[in-house]
């Protein structure tokens, strides 16, 4: 059975992960040492707060062993700020991603009747090729943020629109991130997360 290993770097709402894997029963336990990544058999990245922060507490023995484990075929899913760390660079703040996406942030425009943050239920377009959101019928996810990946970006599987199309999903080999927060988004996640289970494997 897959063991799911979330990454804890203190940027927010890893309870909420592990309530809703316990609610799947999919085993999966809170990481707070770099080195004990090898031994889960799929990694989540989530967070929620400022792009500086995250890149701020990726110091190099997580870097180093997040690396280590995409090489070795781990699979990994970014959640929110956690797909954002996975790309390359964010205007929120300095710092670099981790680059595996060539994804770069820009603060979602302003625009007629539509408030920044974004937040709140979207629609999400999925491509033919997404494994996130196969066998999701009409999915929507719960979205809390106020900075963006072009739906046009390289990786992009499912994107959102807000004004402007957005980048809701990102999938390459054994990486993918999405936007939006499964843990927030009742069957949908639901169907998202037992998706990356069983359909990204080692």
């Amino acid at each position: 059975m897959s063991h799911i290993g979330v990454i804890s770097l203190g940027l927010g709402n890893i309870a909420s992960v592990l309530r809703m894997l316990a609610w799947l029963e999919i085993p999966a336990k809170a990481v707070q040492e770099p080195n004990e990544l090898q031994q889960f058999s799929h990694l989540i990245l989530p967070g929620v707060g400022h792009f500086t922060d995250g890149t701020t507490r990726l110091t190099p023995p997580w870097r180093e062993q997040i690396e280590q484990s995409i090489k070795s075929g781990i699979p990994l899913l970014g959640i929110c700020l956690g797909m954002q760390l996975l790309s390359k660079s964010s205007e929120e703040g300095s710092g670099d991603g981790l680059n595996y996406f060539t994804s770069h942030f820009q603060k979602i425009p302003q625009a007629p009747g539509l408030r920044v943050p974004h937040m709140g239920w979207n629609e999400v377009v999925a491509s033919s090729n997404s494994v996130l959101l196969k066998d999701i019928d009409q999915p929507r996810f719960y979205f809390v943020h106020s900075y963006y990946a072009s739906g046009n970006d390289s990786g992009c599987t499912g994107f959102a629109r807000y004004g402007i199309p957005i980048a809701a999903v990102l999938e390459r080999d054994n990486i993918c991130g999405v936007q939006f927060h499964p843990e927030k988004s009742h069957r949908f996640g639901m169907q998202l997360l037992r998706n990356f289970v069983t359909q990204y494997n080692l």
